[in-house]
């Protein structure tokens, strides 16, 4: 596991723009001034650290706090590029789940079916609501079913 001080050595982080450069060159590919910019499967930007692949957003919580996150860094507009620090917060996998639904009205737009899904994360569970051809429908689904079982989430 990367240390503080490796992380500190290698690589230059902008809370600003949410970018990383490198500060040395430790390969071919990997030089100095460069910006760590691959993408994982999940999305997720990440870079390979003698031998060992981490995600930059974690390596960014390393490199401002001192230490490892304690539990899921959650990129709170959900945009999983974005890593400026006002973006970046360690959040249990409960409270990450809470920021899955795509425009935090706990509905998604389901393509396939052509319709609007409500669903809520509870204690590490999805929970379907319903859907609706309506959006108003399946916000109004949503906001429902949490006023009736979750009351201490606020809508």
């Amino acid at each position: 596991m990367i240390t503080v001080e490796r992380a500190r050595e290698l690589f230059s982080y902008d809370p600003e723009t949410g970018i990383v450069t490198r500060k040395i060159t430790t390969s071919s590919r990997a030089r100095k001034g460069c910006t760590l910019d691959a993408r994982g499967s999940q999305g997720y930007l990440v870079v390979r650290v003698d031998g060992v692949l981490y995600l930059v957003h974690r390596l960014i919580w390393l490199i401002v706090t001192g230490e490892w996150p304690k539990y899921e860094i959650d990129h709170d507009d959900r945009n999983r590029q974005n890593n400026r620090w006002k973006n970046l917060f360690d959040k249990t996998s409960t409270e990450n789940q809470q920021n899955r639904v795509a425009d935090g009205t706990g509905v998604y737009y389901a393509k396939r079916d052509d319709t609007w899904v409500a669903e809520v994360w509870s204690f590490k569970k999805k929970i379907y609501i319903g859907q609706s051809k309506d959006k108003a429908t399946a916000e109004q689904l949503y906001r429902t079913y949490v006023a009736k079982h979750l009351p201490q989430k606020v809508i």
